[in-house]
């Protein structure tokens, strides 16, 4: 009986605990250095964040004038890369601006488009837009994606746009440069998004 005892020595139960205490000291190593990991990563990218805002304004307070804009803004700490613009109105998903304008406001925006042509059209009258796709969008900047001042010549597109653009919700799909990929679903609401599709 003395034989079956000698296999586990008291020398042989102290390394075994020893053994033991070295590996649980390794997996709690191992899961702070995650959880550290994680942690700076969640960090990065908070300290990237971009919060794209879309707003739609009818005065110009720089020019003190009317004049109709829709605006991307980035209200976050880092730079957004903006994939797309998606203009809805009324349950309709628009691609372009000029889409959304032929949607809501048709028949003054050929007229418009008409009396533009004719050799007394003014600068001044002309809709002016930017890129909305593609672009990189620095953190506290923005960029209209339509601008029209008011004027005599353009006076009935600019009411019934005025009046139409309450209807309209531009939802934006951005990355940040770390690529992690955000929908913004209405004012002031986004939800993040493995890519943007569009």
């Amino acid at each position: 009986m003395e034989h079956e005892n000698e296999g586990f020595t008291p020398s042989k139960k102290l390394n075994f605990i020893i053994g033991i205490c070295a590996i649980l000291i390794s997996l709690a190593s191992f899961y702070a250095t995650y959880l550290q990991a994680k942690s700076a990563e969640q960090q990065v990218k908070a300290m990237t964040y971009p919060l794209i805002q879309t707003v739609t304004n009818n005065y110009d307070l720089e020019k003190q004038e009317s004049a109709i804009s829709l605006v991307l803004i980035n209200s976050g700490v880092g730079p957004a890369i903006i994939k797309n613009v998606i203009y809805q109105y009324e349950g309709q998903e628009y691609n372009t601006v000029f889409d959304y304008l032929k949607a809501c406001c048709n028949e003054e925006y050929q007229n418009f488009k008409s009396a533009q042509s004719s050799d007394s059209a003014t600068v001044r009258a002309q809709i002016i837009t930017s890129r909305d796709r593609e672009i990189i969008l620095a953190a506290n900047d923005s960029t209209q994606t339509l601008y029209l001042l008011k004027h005599e010549t353009n006076k009935e597109l600019w009411n019934k746009l005025n009046s139409e653009r309450r209807k309209l919700n531009m939802s934006v799909c951005y990355c940040s440069l770390l690529e992690n990929c955000y929908q913004s679903i209405s004012v002031g609401m986004t939800q993040e998004v493995k890519s943007c599709s569009h």
